[in-house]
């Protein structure tokens, strides 16, 4: 199969790549320009980790063939906040996540590197619960690791029959819910503290100072 040469804009700056034109884009991101905070979870478009920034808007990079970018403008989660530093890395869901956090553009999302924007964001902690075995003993979850997979803060670890599960690092995206195909994992929500109500607060505030 005939190569062929794609020019676009990746993070600000300008970028070339020779490849073969039924690469995706997230094949590209990942194995040529060694850009792993995008993440390949289901492969169908429905979770989300692949997500990237096309021209402003959220694009499933699994399902773009990198033929489709020649020309426009990609911003992968290593370039959100690439001139000013954001307090959190965004690695999970972008798509779910900045819409949840009332962002639907770049330039929305760099926006969060102003200094009234909360120390820390807002999140729902969340108590999770992992079955690897139905109640007549067949196993429920088939070890396809996805969850572990979409993990960008590599806070899960999956050793059948046992997950490891690193609280200091989890953001309690979710994310690891929505890719699990059997629903061997689950999560109900956790009690809030009085820091996350403060948290909660500070969010809601600082979005609607900035609309």
């Amino acid at each position: 199969m005939e190569k062929i040469t794609v020019h676009f804009t990746l993070n600000e700056e300008p970028v070339s790549v020779t490849v073969n034109p039924n690469m995706r884009l997230i094949d590209v991101l990942r194995d040529e320009l060694h850009l792993t905070g995008t993440k390949e979870g289901c492969s169908v478009g429905e979770c989300g980790a692949c997500t990237v920034i096309i021209d402003g808007n959220a694009v499933t990079s699994c399902l773009t063939l990198i033929g489709s970018v020649e020309g426009r403008e990609v911003t992968t989660i290593e370039g959100i906040g690439k001139n000013g530093e954001l307090d959190e890395k965004m690695c999970y869901d972008l798509s779910k996540r900045l819409a949840s956090l009332g962002y639907d553009s770049v330039a929305q999302v760099n926006r969060a590197a102003l200094k009234n924007f909360p120390k820390k964001e807002h999140v729902s902690k969340l108590n999770f619960n992992f079955e690897p075995y139905r109640e007549d003993g067949s196993k429920k979850c088939i070890g396809c690791k996805k969850c572990e997979t979409v993990c960008c803060y590599d806070a899960r670890k999956v050793e059948f029959p046992e997950m490891k599960l690193d609280t200091t690092k989890c953001r309690y995206c979710g994310l690891c819910l929505d890719v699990c195909p059997t629903k061997a994992l689950t999560a109900t929500l956790a009690e809030q503290t009085e820091e996350d109500l403060e948290l909660e607060r500070k969010s809601i505030e600082f979005k609607l100072n900035t609309k």
